[in-house]
């Protein structure tokens, strides 16, 4: 794979979407309902597409650049990711917490869409040991305001892929971020020692993202009230 590139544009785009989910999230931990840092939800191996892998893989050269050593236990944990034989694509899950997680997520302020989305804009699983509301259920934010986020951050997704049509591929983000970590032959070592399946690619970036307007209002809140800037919706890249 490539080293990342520029796309400077794409990546404060990609940046703005997670700052109006991050505010979101916020209001979310003030309602008494929110996050209580169990880490039940980190018990997984992601798919993610390259543009946020290769947004944590920045994010973790700044770590590794305070803290050399950093790098050679993230490589350590990310190898040990792939060798995780019995994790299933249907579920994201195998015997492992995310590779990236040690007493509490370490990529935190650059934390991909999908784990700031859960609990806040997808309904959390059983495993969410958060408070519950007089419904028996979680609450979580509802709403074409919503919906437009979530549009906004695959607008982004797709100008990426649109750019970069050799990296628009969704992929187990361990063996994903060890090809901008390790050197060439260093990977091919990795990979034949691991399941295939871990290898695999998909063109694009996989969704079941359905309009959450459309889901029963008493499985939901309303977006809040918040001070956010407008996203700008227009079609760009």
């Amino acid at each position: 794979m490539t080293a990342p590139g520029d796309a400077s544009d794409l990546f404060a785009r990609l940046d703005g979407v997670y700052d109006r989910l991050q505010a979101l999230n916020a209001a979310h931990q003030g309602s008494g309902f929110g996050c209580r840092m169990s880490g039940n939800c980190c018990k997984v191996g992601l798919e993610l597409h390259i543009m946020e892998t290769e947004r944590i893989v920045r994010g973790l050269e700044e770590q590794f650049a305070k803290d050399p050593g950093r790098r050679e236990r993230v490589v350590a944990r990310l190898v040990e990711a792939c060798h995780d034989a019995n994790w299933k694509e249907d579920t994201s899950q195998g015997d492992l917490m995310c590779a990236l997680f040690d007493k509490g997520c370490t990529v935190y302020g650059f934390r991909p869409f999908v784990c700031r989305m859960y609990g806040v804009i997808i309904e959390p699983d059983d495993v969410c040991p958060r408070r519950k509301m007089a419904s028996g259920k979680p609450l979580f934010y509802i709403g074409k305001d919503v919906d437009a986020l979530v549009r906004e951050y695959y607008r982004v997704i797709d100008a990426f892929g649109r750019r970069y049509p050799r990296k628009d591929w969704t992929m187990y983000m361990p063996a994903a971020a060890l090809t901008y970590l390790l050197p060439p032959a260093e990977v091919r070592k990795v990979r034949r020692t691991s399941p295939p399946k871990l290898w695999k690619r998909s063109r694009g970036y996989r969704t079941q993202f359905a309009p959450s307007h459309r889901r029963s209002p008493e499985r939901a809140a309303p977006w809040p009230t918040l001070p956010l800037v407008p996203l700008n919706l227009r079609p760009q890249g």
